[in-house]
Order: structure tokens, then sequence, then C-alpha cells
């Protein structure tokens, strides 16, 4: 991991929770709706816009060991979760990856077709160019992986090889009258 080290006293004053704009208990519908739809333990998830660990940490102590990656381009986000989220909630023994990358300027430093589902929650509503990002996280998607984003889907060019399953419109579980509109894509075959 390589980015700058936070210190430990600014990390109490969580404003990484505050940052997001929407409440930090949202992580915990994030998971359930997961869940709902068919993760596994045994999948390997990632968590594109992972910040600084809303989902990841209702997601990892979920997840077999190791199964669990966050990427975001966030630096200070990022330092966060590693620093604070992960000893705070007691997961380094669940072997969580973290990595700092911008998905909109290069393809992720991953393995092709590795991953059974990929979280993009309220991502592709904040990128400039998201056809870029849905070409990057299909390429990482196993053949008829899952993409769950929510907050607006990615627009699927054809070569990008996603199909529309589903939208769905969720009830928050903790937070009165909240609404997550969710688009689940599925990996075709081939690209």
């Amino acid at each position: 991991m390589t980015w700058k080290r936070g210190h430990t006293l600014d990390l109490l004053e969580e404003e990484h929770h505050r940052i997001y704009g929407s409440k930090w208990a949202l992580g915990l519908d994030q998971k359930q709706f997961l869940i709902s739809r068919g993760l596994l333990p045994n999948h390997h998830l990632l968590d594109v816009g992972c910040g600084a660990g809303r989902a990841g940490t209702q997601l990892i102590p979920y997840l077999d060991p190791g199964h669990y990656t966050g990427v975001d381009g966030h630096d200070s986000s990022l330092s966060a979760f590693e620093h604070y989220e992960i000893p705070l909630h007691g997961l380094a023994a669940r072997q969580p990856q973290l990595l700092l990358h911008n998905i909109e300027t290069s393809p992720l430093p991953l393995a092709a077709a590795h991953f059974d589902a990929v979280l993009a929650f309220s991502v592709f509503n904040h990128l400039t160019d998201p056809a870029i990002a849905a070409r990057h996280v299909a390429r990482v998607l196993k053949p008829g992986g899952t993409l769950f984003a929510a907050m607006g889907p990615p627009p699927c060019p054809l070569d990008a090889g996603l199909a529309l399953k589903e939208t769905l419109t969720v009830r928050s579980l903790l937070v009165p009258d909240k609404e997550i509109v969710w688009f689940v894509f599925v990996r075709q075959s081939t690209l």
C-alpha cells in the first residue's frame, strides 16, 4: 500500500465518516443487499470506491480471509480504512487487500476474470468517463460475475460485456426514509 500515513489522533475524530454525504450505517445495507442477491463467503469481492470502509467493515468479516479487495483513488480515505477502521474492527487477520488506484486513468492492476462480484456504491455517477471504468470493471469480473452498482448505473458500451439483469429499489434497514436504487449487471462469457 503506497499512500501517506495519517496521524492516529486525527483519525480518532472520524471525519472520514462524514465526508460521504450519507450515513455510515449504509454499509450494513450494502452487505445485506449483496447477500440477498447471492454473495457467498467464498466469493471474491472487489469494492470499487471503497473509501474508508463503510461497506468493507461489514463485508470483510462475512467473506473468507483474503476475499475482499477495496480500491479507491482517495488517499486519505484509504489511509483511514487501513490505519483506523481495520484495527478498530479487528479485521487485519481477514487479510483485506486495499489498493490506491483511479479506475478512470488505467486498467485495474488485478488479475482478469478474478472476481465473482463487484460493488460500486455511488461510483459511476461521480466519474468523468464512466464507460472507461465499466470496461475496467468488466475485465476483472469472472464470466457470469455480477456488478452491483448503486446511485446510477454505468453506461455499458457493447465492448464492456455487461448486461443489465435487474434494477431494484430497496429501503434502507437503518436510515429512515432512505431508498437505494441498485442496478445489477452480469458479465457475459466473452468480452
